[in-house]
């Protein structure tokens, strides 16, 4: 062992031992290095894609969250839309320019004993008047081609008597996209107008 010492302590001295170091335990250093640089691009590659992975998580959720609030703010607002309009005792009946129903209120089915469902799609004239065209004094077609309010009195085939007014919708460049009708019956108002009528005529 004290003959093993001494060379390596001479090998030490003259710079042999170095060189033999070098030359089989460089390489291993040098690998050594290449894998700790590489370990550490690769550390650096996830921590950046977890990091976004969870910056688009935490997104995600605050969207599904906001759409979520939407909804629930929209159905209220339907709700309480449906709510009022179903209120009224009027009838309410919304279409498309095609004279379509798009949408009708609590009061305008039961006139007419329908639900929903089976008036959406169908044609006003078609409902109310058993026809297969538009009314002549239709004021929702008249609110059409006029482009303004319109209003009128008609009778439907049952004998009863409505007051009628036609509203244009428009969008925000002035067309118009849909329309408006509310009615209200006034049957017992124009029988008693009648009556007025023969009492004048009788007196007369």
């Amino acid at each position: 062992m004290t003959q093993l010492s001494e060379g390596l302590n001479v090998l030490s001295k003259t710079g042999e031992y170095r060189k033999i170091y070098e030359k089989w335990m460089g390489i291993l250093d040098e690998r050594n290095l290449r894998l700790i640089a590489i370990l550490k691009y690769i550390a650096i590659i996830i921590i950046t894609l977890l990091s976004l992975l969870f910056i688009f998580f935490l997104w995600s959720w605050s969207l599904r969250k906001q759409v979520a609030k939407r909804t629930r703010e929209l159905r209220e607002s339907e709700r309480q839309k449906e709510l009022i309009l179903n209120s009224t005792n009027e009838l309410i009946t919304y279409y498309n320019t095609n004279l379509s129903i798009i949408w009708t209120n609590r009061l305008s089915n039961e006139s007419i004993g329908k639900t929903p469902e089976e008036v959406v799609g169908k044609h006003c004239y078609e409902l109310w008047h058993q026809r297969n065209e538009p009314c002549a004094e239709c004021p929702v077609l008249t609110a059409l081609h006029d482009k303004a309010p319109r209003e009128a009195n008609n009778q439907t085939p049952d004998g009863r008597y409505w007051h009628m007014r036609g509203y244009p919708i428009f969008d925000k460049k002035g067309q118009i996209v849909a329309l408006a009708e509310f009615t209200q019956e006034i049957t017992e108002r124009k029988k008693m107008e009648e009556e007025h009528e023969k009492l004048q005529a009788q007196l007369l």
